[in-house]
This record gives structure tokens, sequence and C-alpha cells, in this order.
């Protein structure tokens, strides 16, 4: 029997770019990224600073973003991104470059961000979402963090439908070219 290992040349796997933090709340971050391939998974990492890539705690997203919590604000963290190339030998792009973040001890000033209204709040049904600046993504985040629903209106009205949601409080993140707005949402 012949063995090969087989790796992509980074050029057709290329690692992801633009690895950005915004905070969203107390010891919360909202992590986005450029894709740079046609991928369909990805893998952030992240650690106090010095962290390496293959040493950080590892959050696997299909979509090119990721909400992580449990900060702690006295910290300063690194992050990395990669893309998982092919799903059957279990390849992966290089680590992107690193970022560097410190998680906001207080709350969001809303005022410095895009501004990002919801109706009715709570919501039993359907729920509008108005924004200062068109949203290119638009990010429902359940209270464990995971991701519950993402849209991507390129507009600044949207309407999502909440009958699929169960019950409970989400964050909003609406990702603007002028940057990240947030709000509370309440589904009953």
């Amino acid at each position: 029997f012949l063995w090969a290992i087989v790796r992509f040349p980074d050029d057709t796997c290329p690692a992801p770019q633009e690895l950005r933090a915004t905070a969203i709340g107390e010891g919360t971050e909202f992590l986005q990224f450029d894709t740079m391939g046609n991928h369909a998974a990805w893998e952030i990492s992240y650690g106090p600073s010095g962290t390496a890539p293959d040493d950080g705690t590892v959050v696997q997203t299909t979509i090119p973003q990721a909400v992580i919590g449990n900060l702690d604000p006295t910290t300063r963290y690194v992050a990395y991104c990669r893309a998982r190339c092919d799903f059957a030998r279990s390849e992966w792009s290089p680590w992107s470059d690193s970022i560097g973040f410190t998680p906001s001890l207080a709350g969001i000033d809303d005022a410095a961000r895009p501004q990002l209204s919801l109706a009715p709040n709570p919501a039993h049904g359907k729920v509008r979402i108005a924004c200062s600046h068109a949203m290119q993504t638009v990010t429902l985040i359940a209270a464990d963090g995971s991701t519950a629903l993402t849209l991507h209106p390129d507009a600044a009205e949207a309407t999502i439908d909440l009958h699929a949601l169960p019950a409970g409080t989400y964050t909003v993140v609406a990702a603007t070219a002028a940057g990240t707005a947030v709000r509370r949402l309440v589904r009953q």
C-alpha cells in the first residue's frame, strides 16, 4: 500500500482574513471574519494573550461569525480563525493572523454604534428590525450563546418570524458597514 498525505496549497484553501471582535455585552464578544473561499465551516480559536492557535478554546461555526462569552474583562485575549477545506479528509486552511481584544467591563454605549430598534419587544410572532444603516447580517443569539438565526437583509429594515424559536431572551446583533448594533429581544 502507498499512503500519501495531501495538504492543500495555501492558495487553494486560504485562511480567513479580517478577523475582528466587537463587544456586545459585559464579557461577551462578537467575532466576524472574511471567508476568502467557498467553505462551509470554520473554527475560531481563542485564549489569553500568548495562546497559540492549536492550544486555544475552539468554537466551530458554519457562518463567518461567532459569539464567545464568559470572558474575564481583566484579561487580554487573542483569537485566530481557519476554514475547513475538505470534510472527508478533515483538511484545514492555515490559521489566520491573530487579533487581540479585551472584553468590555461595562455595558455597551449604544450612542457610539448604529441605532437599532425592535418592535414589538417583547414579541410573540414576528418582530420588525429597523437600523440607522443597511444591515449586512442580522444574528439572533440565544441565552446559551448559540446562534438561533442568521439573516442577510442588505437593507435598513427586516422582519423576523419568531414562531419556530422557543420563548426566552435573545441578543440581536446587526452588522453594518458603519459598525455593529446590539439589542435584547424577549420572545414570549
